[in-house]
């Protein structure tokens, strides 16, 4: 696991030697993170960073609980 910095300032973990995934929406390449509070949460590359794809994906309303 390594730990990462969003853009944005949020701290969280994720194990990049796992497979990437799709969005089912938008079809982007996402990882799946997990927060400091031990929630599951989709990211992806942005330039040289990352960010929630919850911040760019069209359909996240559709998938946000």
């Amino acid at each position: 696991m390594q730990q990462v910095t969003l853009e944005g300032g949020a701290q969280v973990f994720v194990n990049f030697n796992e497979e990437k995934g799709k969005c089912l929406s938008c079809n982007k390449v996402i990882w799946w993170a997990t927060t400091i509070k031990g929630k599951k949460m989709p990211i992806e590359k942005i330039g040289s960073g990352y960010v929630s794809h919850f911040k760019t994906c069209p359909a996240a309303k559709e998938f946000r609980r």
